[in-house]
């Protein structure tokens, strides 16, 4: 804690990711809420949290960052993926196959959809809001 002091104090009053907020209480204040020991406890606890995340955090060696976790890769072979989506998928609007540009799709990545579908369903949107 003490290599760290400076910043720890620098973390705590910066104007981006500042604790002051949580250091102060202006949410609990605002909010009327009582100040306990239990509270006082669990505030302490949770700063510290944060303060010792950020340390671990900028003290941690570049090969155990996330990035280099080789098991959550992926492998992409993008001839491949084009073959696919030409021939094997299917546009979820018209059903027509060969997708030349782009693929769009749904966030949890059930449906797709290519570029000319995209446009035309933006257009149609477009017309109904229009009174």
């Amino acid at each position: 804690m003490d290599k760290h002091h400076s910043q720890i104090v620098y973390f705590a009053e910066n104007n981006r990711d500042s604790m002051r907020d949580i250091i102060v209480r202006k949410f609990a204040r605002g909010c009327n809420e009582k100040y306990t020991s239990e509270k006082r406890t669990e505030f302490i606890r949770e700063c510290a949290s944060i303060v010792y995340t950020d340390i671990l955090r900028k003290t941690r060696k570049w090969y155990y960052h996330p990035r280099w976790h080789i098991h959550h890769w992926k492998i992409q072979f993008h001839p491949v993926q084009r073959l696919k989506r030409r021939y094997w998928d299917k546009c979820s609007i018209c059903g027509k196959r060969g997708f030349k540009g782009s693929a769009h799709s749904d966030w949890s990545g059930t449906k797709i959809w290519h570029e000319e579908c995209d446009i035309d369903t933006r257009k149609q949107e477009l017309n109904k809001e229009k009174p």
